[in-house]
């Protein structure tokens, strides 16, 4: 509901940190009754684009920040997160960032693995730090991962405040942002 919130309530939320975001880019289909459809268990997508332009549009004007593993089978994030993400960049999305780890490791008990879908495992510890390169997604030719390269943590680079200081972690960034 994160990004259906920002769509419908533009000027009511100062960020959003959207976890294993599951906002359909393209639409599913569905038989005669209205079910969606399945193959092996997994909706089945047509070339339709739900995230219409419009849509896009309303969700550029409030900061974003992306958090999610690329192992995460319930929500796969070349389906959701990421073309959403890329289009956010090319349709001007300036406060908009990516943390995409390849797994999710544990810190309580060392080398503990998680499910990819708990991705906020890393955000509720304050792990989140890193995002990946946006020059890379942007010039990103469609492929599989569109540019985004997993990796232990989430990305390569510092968002940076307006003054070029590296935020120490998503809550930080979070905390100075305003309406």
């Amino acid at each position: 509901m994160t990004l259906e919130m920002l769509i419908h309530y533009p000027d009511y939320f100062a960020a959003a940190v959207p976890c294993s975001e599951v906002y359909a880019y393209y639409v599913y289909a569905r038989d005669d009754l209205g079910q969606y459809r399945t193959f092996y268990s997994q909706y089945i997508k047509t070339n339709e684009i739900y995230l219409t332009e419009d849509k896009i549009q309303a969700l550029c004007q409030t900061p974003i920040w992306f958090v999610q593993a690329i192992t995460d089978t319930l929500v796969p994030a070349n389906e959701y997160t990421i073309p959403t993400y890329q289009a956010l960049l090319q349709a001007g999305a300036e406060n908009c960032w990516c943390s995409m780890y390849f797994d999710v490791v544990g810190t309580e008990s060392s080398d503990t693995q998680y499910l990819g879908h708990w991705s906020w495992v890393y955000l509720f510890n304050n792990q989140v730090a890193l995002v990946q390169n946006r020059d890379d997604i942007l010039a990103a030719d469609n492929d599989f991962f569109s540019g985004i390269r997993p990796n232990a943590n989430g990305g390569t680079e510092y968002v940076t405040d307006e003054d070029g200081n590296a935020y120490e972690s998503l809550f930080a960034w979070l905390n100075d942002q305003a309406l």
